[in-house]
């Protein structure tokens, strides 16, 4: 069960603790982080799986694409679990650019 902070309930799973160990922070836009069997994965608050648990590292969503590891490369992948870039990178990093009028 997924509780908002004004403390109603956002969504009830299936999902068992003994199988995933959710890691903080988790929750990123729409998508919460989970751990399982040594992989992190994403699903949205009604459990559905919607990046499958084969990522070693993740990064936040903070735009609509970030930085993850798999096979022990750095890609960029997007919300959807598809990738922006793939991975190919061993280090990978989004930083936010001045704009300059």
């Amino acid at each position: 069960m997924f509780i908002n902070r004004d403390s109603t309930v956002a969504g009830d799973t299936q999902l068992s603790t003994k199988e995933y160990r959710a890691s903080p922070p988790m929750y990123f836009n729409g998508l919460i982080a989970f751990w399982k069997n040594g992989k992190v994965g994403f699903v949205d608050i009604t459990g559905k799986e919607v990046i499958p648990f084969t990522l070693e590292e993740y990064h936040p969503f903070e735009y609509d694409v970030t930085p993850a590891k798999q096979n022990g490369l750095f890609g960029l992948i997007r919300k959807d679990g598809t990738w922006s870039v793939a991975p190919k990178f061993e280090y990978l990093e989004i930083s936010v650019c001045p704009c300059f009028h």
